[in-house]
């Protein structure tokens, strides 16, 4: 998904100077931007299942998000965003893992 993200982001940006240079074409890189976020959030609510158990799949979505985040920060160019908010996501969701673990046991 990062990846991904990043590479979206990278051509958008791209396309901004080949079509600049060459024409008059007004490009907007934030509707790509826009379009990974909404794309992002469908696929996100694709793995939210409902159980007679609980819900499922909640952290999976979040992460998927925060992944894309991720890859589009990397993507703009905004480094320092994209390694701290990978620590960060690394640091949640390992953190909530272990609080999870000692109020619920199974």
């Amino acid at each position: 998904m990062a990846l991904g993200s990043c590479l979206f982001v990278v051509i958008a940006f791209e396309f901004i100077d080949l079509f600049s240079i060459r024409t008059n074409f007004n490009f907007d890189p934030f509707s790509i931007i826009s379009a990974i976020a909404i794309g992002i959030g469908f696929i996100g609510a694709g793995v939210i299942f409902r159980q007679p158990t609980g819900t499922v799949g909640i952290t999976t979505a979040a992460g998927l998000w925060a992944t894309a985040a991720i890859g589009l920060a990397a993507g703009a160019g905004f480094y320092f965003l994209a390694i701290l908010g990978t620590l960060l996501t690394i640091l949640i969701f390992s953190g909530f893992g272990l609080v999870e673990e000692k109020l619920f046991k199974k």
